[in-house]
């Protein structure tokens, strides 16, 4: 996350590109079939970004059953590489 101040009583926090990959590839394996896939598609993520991502998501579900459907997203979507980090 970043976070702006703007004067001495506001203060705003963004969500950075990492935090955004990290919550998409969670719900994209979630929920598949929706439109989380097709938002973390757009954003292409790297291989070491995924490799980021992997590790969050595995310590919010580490269940066999949901690290067997990241496994297949990523190799459904081409990012087979990055199933070395699960």
């Amino acid at each position: 996350m970043e976070e702006h101040s703007f004067g001495s009583s506001l203060s705003v926090s963004f969500v950075g590109r990492l935090d955004q990959i990290y919550f998409k590839l969670y719900a994209a394996v979630d929920q598949m079939g929706s439109y989380h896939g097709q938002d973390l598609e757009k954003l292409e993520p790297k291989i070491k970004e995924l490799k980021f991502a992997i590790n969050w998501v595995k310590n919010h579900d580490s269940s066999e059953g949901f690290l067997m459907m990241l496994e297949n997203y990523l190799t459904d979507r081409g990012y087979e590489k990055a199933i070395r980090y699960i």
